[in-house]
């Protein structure tokens, strides 16, 4: 199943989303992602150690892959 960019509120063209505006464009901690990407689910550009941005199509596949 194809999640449409309307469905989640993300226009095709935007940058990298910070931790919490992901978090928030999928109503969801910033906590939970934080543990995704720790397990390996969600792809991440990692800037430093601390600091990643993820991209809306990672974002898009991510909530495809784990949809019931």
């Amino acid at each position: 199943m194809q999640t449409s960019i309307i469905q989640t509120g993300m226009p095709a063209n935007t940058h990298a989303l910070r931790l919490p505006e992901a978090a928030a464009s999928v109503r969801c901690s910033r906590r939970f992602l934080e543990n995704q990407i720790k397990a390996g689910y969600l792809r991440v550009i990692r800037l430093s150690a601390r600091r990643v941005r993820i991209r809306p199509a990672d974002l898009i596949s991510y909530l495809d892959r784990r949809s019931v």
